[in-house]
C-alpha cells in the first residue's frame, strides 16, 4: 500500500510518495515560511499524481530531527494528522539516519566503515550519532546511544557529517586526524528510500513505529530557543 515520507527538518525538504516497485514521487518544500504553507499542497500534489487518497496510505514517515524548531513541529503535526485520518502507522526516523541515506557522497557511494553525524551545534555542544556499515549495499546503522556532548569523541572515524555550524575546534580536531568532513543533506528521497527498504525486514530499534500517531515526538537535544524565550517573557 502507498506510504508517505515527509522531510522538513531543514530549510529545504520535500514530500515523497512511496509505492512498492516504483521510484518515489517527490515534491520539494521550503520550510520556515510563515506567509505560505507549502507542505500540505505538496502532499496533495504527490497523492494526486499517483491517484491516491489520504485514506489509502498505510504508513507515514517523518524525519524527527534534530533540526529546525518550526520545521519539525509542522512536519510532525502534519504527519500525525494524516496518519489519524488514514489510520496509518506513524514512523519517526532520526535525522542522522536520514542524512546518511540522503547525502550523495555517503548513502549512494561505496563507502564503508564508521561515521559520526554531528547536528544541533550550539554554544560549544553538539548532538552526535555514530553509524557504521560493512557493505555498500546496506544502509548505515546506528551504534550506541546518540548524545549531546561538549567535546569531540576521542575515537577516530572514517567520515564525519557536519554542516557549516561545526565548532572550529571540532573541525580542527577531525582535520588533524585526516578525517573527511562532508556537508549533510536531508531529502525526502533519502527518507523514502529508508522507508521502502525497511519493508523487507524489521526497522532499526532507533525508529519510532506506532499505530498511535500521538506518540510521535521530535528529538530536541536541548530546550528549543523559542520555548526558552517564551518562558522568559511569561516569567516577567
Amino acid at each position: 500500500m502507498p506510504m508517505l515520507a515527509i522531510e522538513l527538518s531543514q530549510r529545504s525538504g520535500g514530500v515523497a510518495l512511496v509505492n512498492e516497485g516504483i521510484e518515489p514521487t517527490v515534491v520539494s518544500v521550503m520550510g520556515g515560511r510563515r506567509e505560505k504553507d507549502e507542505l500540505l499542497p505538496a502532499v496533495r500534489s504527490v497523492l494526486d499524481s499517483a491517484g491516491v487518497s489520504v485514506a489509502d496510505l498505510s504508513t507515514i514517515a517523518v524525519d524527527i530531527g534534530p533540526g529546525g524548531f518550526t520545521g519539525l513541529r509542522v512536519s510532525i503535526a502534519a504527519g500525525q494528522m494524516l496518519a489519524e485520518i488514514a489510520g496509518a502507522t506513524i514512523v519517526g526516523i532520526p535525522g542522522a539516519e536520514v542524512a546518511a541515506a540522503s547525502t550523495p557522497a555517503v548513502g549512494a557511494s561505496s563507502r564503508i566503515g564508521s561515521m559520526l553525524v554531528i547536528s544541533a551545534t550550539r554554544n560549544g555542544t553538539a548532538w552526535t550519532t555514530r553509524l557504521s556499515r560493512g557493505d555498500p549495499s546496506e544502509d548505515w546503522q546506528p551504534e550506541g546511544t546518540p548524545a549531546l556532548v561538549a567535546e569531540p569523541p576521542a575515537e577516530s572515524f572514517d567520515l564525519v557529517l557536519a554542516d557549516e555550524h561545526l565548532e572550529p575546534s571540532w573541525r580542527s580536531h577531525f582535520e588533524s586526524q585526516g578525517t573527511e568532513i562532508v556537508e549533510p543533506v536531508h531529502s525526502a528521497q533519502g527518507l523514502a528510500g529508508l522507508l521502502q527498504r525497511s519493508m523487507a525486514g524489521s526497522p532499526p530499534q532507533t525508529w519510532h513505529v506506532s499505530s498511535d500517531a500521538a506518540t510521535l515526538r521530535p528529538i530536541y537535544p536541548r530546550e528549543p530557543e523559542a520555548v526558552r524565550l517564551w518562558q522568559a517573557r511569561a516569567s516577567r
